[in-house]
């Protein structure tokens, strides 16, 4: 462990770029999650703090990086979620129910 950055120089860091963390996450995931987001990077550079040394500015720019990150993460996985009704989710699973039972579907 180097631990070579302390409390006050990361609470300093992370505070002076909380707003362009936000920012970025807001780009990439929208307003919505980007709190979240931020706040599992902070969760992270705190988790990583006795592996870090130098000043503000590189914690502080490392704390941005962890942000895209994270934001980037976040957008990959929403996207593998496709939201239909309930009405669409009954058919496609008929349809499987039937294809399961070699049964041919009409594709509509």
């Amino acid at each position: 462990m180097l631990n070579a950055v302390g409390e006050a120089e990361l609470e300093g860091a992370i505070l002076g770029t909380y707003r362009q963390a936000l920012a970025v996450a807001g780009r990439i995931v929208g307003a919505v999650e980007a709190r979240d987001v931020v706040h599992d990077a902070v969760a992270r550079v705190m988790e990583l703090a006795p592996y870090l040394r130098g000043g503000d500015s590189s914690v502080g720019a490392y704390f941005v990086t962890v942000v895209w990150s994270k934001a980037v993460r976040a957008a990959k996985v929403r996207r593998r979620f496709v939201f239909v009704s309930p009405e669409v989710l009954l058919g496609l699973e008929k349809q499987a129910w039937l294809r399961a039972r070699g049964r041919r579907v009409a594709v509509s």
